[in-house]
């Protein structure tokens, strides 16, 4: 089964434990009183493609696949084909933009210190 391409943005999270690595696609959906309900989805790439954890994607090509294990069938998405999302940098995102806006430094000489 193959998912329709669009313009969402997904995030990956990265599992690590004893040399063996995962990834879980996050998912949300908004409940009807407001609130949101989320979970994950595992999700497999080709081989060699390692992401960091709470990457973001823009999937351009994937599918719904699954495999056995003692007599357990675990769904997982198998994604081929993405564009890493680089997040832009918001003018808010940065604490100290307005640091230094109402420091007024005067050359008189004749300033009054109080040292």
């Amino acid at each position: 089964m193959n998912f329709e391409v669009n313009e969402r943005s997904y995030m990956i999270f990265r599992n690590e434990k004893e040399d063996k690595v995962w990834y879980n696609l996050g998912l949300s959906k908004k409940n009807q009183d407001g609130s949101y309900t989320r979970g994950s989805i595992m999700v497999r790439f080709k081989t060699g493609v390692e992401l960091e954890d709470k990457a973001l994607i823009k999937i351009k090509k994937s599918w719904l696949d699954f495999y056995v294990k003692e007599k357990r069938t675990y769904p997982y998405i198998f994604v081929s084909e993405f564009d890493k999302v680089v997040p832009d940098k918001k003018e808010d995102d940065d604490p100290f933009k307005t640091f230094g806006d109402k420091l007024a430094f005067t050359d008189d000489e004749n300033d009054d210190f109080p040292f």
